[in-house]
């Protein structure tokens, strides 16, 4: 009998072989029609497969340091290229990196500040219907 673990990448490789079978497919049908995009094609599946490999392995060691001043290290440093980048597309707007990072860095502090909120809240919630002494009673004897 199959395992849990062993069950779960199983599914996960099926849905990995479904989307190379899709790109597969777009391949093909660029060959068919004489559209010349094998080649860009292939080099665009491999790149996203290295970056998304890279990131993988980058998060999985900052996030196993389970240290506050790294994730918040990554979550400056993700400020700062979505602020360039969000920047570049605003060329004729005057310090336009600057002000797309402060948007992005005041959006992505109120998100992350009401979804802590709302966790905490639903925490306190859940704790209070159990009784309050956390072993999910209603009853007290």
């Amino acid at each position: 009998m199959m395992m849990a673990a062993e069950y779960h990448f199983a599914k996960g490789m099926i849905k990995q072989l479904a989307a190379l079978a899709m790109v597969a497919m777009a391949v093909g049908l660029s060959y068919l029609q004489k559209l010349c995009l094998e080649r860009e094609t292939a080099y665009s599946l491999f790149r996203a497969f290295v970056q998304l490999t890279v990131i993988g392995f980058l998060l999985q060691f900052i996030f196993s340091r389970q240290s506050v001043v790294w994730i918040f290290l990554v979550y400056i440093f993700m400020v700062c290229i979505a602020g360039h980048t969000a920047g570049q597309q605003a060329k004729h707007v005057p310090n336009g990196k600057y002000i797309a990072g402060a948007s992005i860095f005041a959006r992505t502090s109120v998100t992350i500040n009401w979804s802590h909120h709302e966790a905490t809240s639903r925490r306190h919630q859940v704790t209070n219907q159990s009784g309050g002494d956390g072993t999910g009673s209603r009853c007290h004897p």
